[in-house]
Order: C-alpha cells, then structure tokens, then sequence
C-alpha cells in the first residue's frame, strides 16, 4: 500500500510541478497518499516507543493479554509481539478519509460507517484493544487534516501572490 501511495504522490507531485493545478479530484489523490505515508511513518515509530502487547496470540508464539494474562507497555521493546499500539488498520484509514471527509463531504455517512467498521473489526477480532484503536484514529485523522490544512493554506498563499 505504501509502495503504491509513494508512486501517486511523485506522479502527482510532478504534474503539479509543471506549472498546471491539480484538478480537485487529483488534489484529494494526492494528500490521500501523502496522507497514508505519514501515518504509515507516524504509526511505525509509536508502535516501537511504546511497545504494548496484542489482546491475543498471533506471531510465533507472542506473548498476549488472551494466551498469557500480559497486558501493557513495553517502552521500545520492539518485534511484531509489542506492537498492537497503534493500530495501524485505523491509522491508514483515518488518514485517507480524513482528506475525502474535507474534500467530499457528501459521502460522510459512508466514511464513518467505514471507519467504524474497522474498528469494530479489529476489536471483535481481538487484534487490537479499544485504545489501540482511538490511538490509530488520532494518528490518521492528524496525519489527514494537518497535511490537508497545509495544502489549503499552500493554495490560498499562492492565490494572494499572483494577484501581486
């Protein structure tokens, strides 16, 4: 996915340095990418800080909350084992529909039923806990409207140069 986001955003990123706007559709491609890299980078560094074992048992014999009553953080523990906070399932959701939220507002209900979805998801399936999964939101929405909110800025910026 981030292989595929990291070509979008060059393909994009270079027409848009040709001298020709982006069109909206190409804008909102465009931070949906840059957007899932950064949480994607974002996610990967809080998952090593913080360490937390997984509800459940899943990656050679990890230790878990269900398998071996562990519960909690184990500040730069690293491996797949300690690294169920953030979720990064929520981070790269959020992050994509946080710009389609901004640029698209007409299929709200639809971007929230999708984000509940995979948190459910991830709960119901003891992949990740409850906080895991608000943790990922917050990652992904940040990532999503910090970057949105840069490019809108960006735009009007630019807007008020040329009319210099």
């Amino acid at each position: 996915m981030v292989p595929l986001a990291c070509f979008v955003f060059a393909v994009l990123g270079l027409v848009s340095l040709s001298g020709r706007a982006l069109s909206r559709l190409q804008t909102c491609t465009m931070l949906c990418s840059l957007s899932l890299i950064v949480a994607e980078l974002t996610k990967t560094q809080l998952k090593l800080f913080f360490g937390r074992t997984w509800p459940d048992t899943f990656v050679n014999d990890n230790p878990s909350f269900l398998h071996d009553g562990v519960y909690g953080f184990n500040l730069f523990h690293g491996g797949r084992g300690y690294a169920s906070f953030p979720s990064g399932h929520t981070a790269v959701t959020c992050a994509m529909i946080t710009v389609l939220w901004i640029y698209y507002p007409k299929w709200r209900p639809l971007y929230a039923m999708a984000v509940f979805g995979v948190g459910i998801g991830l709960i119901g399936a003891n992949y990740h806990f409850l906080g895991d999964v608000l943790a990922g939101g917050f990652v992904g929405i940040s990532s999503g409207w910090m970057l949105t909110s840069l490019w809108k800025a960006h735009e009007h910026f630019g807007e008020r140069n040329q009319k210099r």
